[in-house]
């Protein structure tokens, strides 16, 4: 589904690429999906929503229905496979998020935390006020620079070091502090010389990462607008993001936010939006009969901080 706000227009696009071959089916009967198909399709659904947005002069946004994909051949033979087939061979990806912060009350420290940098309060509201991973990362990075008084260059040692001395740290390593500054921030930042420039699906995967490392210079580093590193005792985090993905809680009611996607992690699911699919097509996921309407596969791994993390 692609949607344009402002005039309200949403268009069900159907985009179809064929692969030659024989359809690949492992050892549990999933059918392994053409990947270098699956990506044209998603690219040309990113571009009518590019131009949809820019023909209505508004805000687009892309939505899956479910099920969001299906598999023919037009090969008897082949079809008889994929009807024998268990489903569809899916990652089921997601974007899991946590709720860092206790909730806001009367007697919430927050205000005094805050005095002395209601910049970075501005900066880090701007990010979580934006719609899209670009526009999020980008403010992120002001917060940064406007914490340690210090360009991107300068950024990433002080950075890494504050990370590292948390109570409970999330294994922020120099290379990937290195990496946001040396190579995200520029393409998404700059798009002159370069022949890359960042959209949504480039830096969706560092996005809570990185924000969670916001969430900790702001309320945790010791002087503001200093490349000091030193860390105050502000506010302990409830949760966060393990390099690998992994959702840690590091109290008993810290909250998982997990954001419903296709089984691809690509583009958001439309629960209102239902397509059916008839044989010999197969659309199913594993665990989802050919009957049913489909299910939102989305996962995110998950554990309880222990004492000594």
């Amino acid at each position: 589904m692609v949607f344009a706000q402002s005039r309200h227009k949403a268009v069900l696009l159907v985009e179809v690429h064929t692969a030659a071959g024989v359809p690949t089916i492992d050892d549990a009967g999933l059918v392994s999906l053409p990947e270098e198909a699956r990506r044209r399709a998603e690219q040309a659904i990113v571009e009518y929503a590019d131009l949809l947005g820019v023909v209505y002069q508004c805000k687009r946004s892309i939505l899956s229905p479910d099920p969001c994909v299906a598999v023919y051949s037009a090969d008897p033979d082949d079809a008889r496979r994929l009807d024998e087939s268990s489903g569809l061979q899916t990652p089921i990806v997601t974007r899991p998020r946590t709720i860092v912060l206790p909730e806001l009350r009367p007697d919430s420290p927050y205000r005094d935390l805050l005095r002395d940098r209601l910049d970075g309060l501005a900066l880090l509201a701007d990010s979580l006020a934006e719609d899209g991973a670009v526009g999020r990362v980008h403010d992120l990075f002001r917060l940064f620079e406007r914490a340690f008084a210090r360009g991107p260059s300068g950024c990433a040692p002080p950075l890494t070091q504050f990370l590292s001395t948390a109570s409970r740290p999330l294994r922020y390593s120099e290379a990937e502090v290195t990496d946001w500054f040396q190579r995200l921030r520029p393409i998404v930042t700059h798009a002159d010389r370069r022949e890359e420039y960042a959209r949504g699906p480039d830096v969706e995967p560092h996005l809570a990462r990185i924000e969670l490392a916001a969430y900790d210079v702001l309320f945790n580093k010791a002087t503001w607008r200093n490349p000091a590193a030193d860390r105050r005792a502000g506010m302990e985090l409830t949760g966060g993001i393990d390099p690998d993905g992994t959702v840690v809680l590091f109290r008993q009611d810290g909250t998982i936010v997990l954001t419903w996607l296709d089984p691809f992690g690509v583009f958001e699911i439309d629960k209102g939006a239902t397509i059916t699919v008839s044989p010999p097509a197969i659309w199913r996921m594993p665990g989802v009969s050919g009957d049913s309407p489909g299910a939102s596969w989305t996962f995110a791994q998950f554990r309880m901080a222990t004492d000594d993390e």
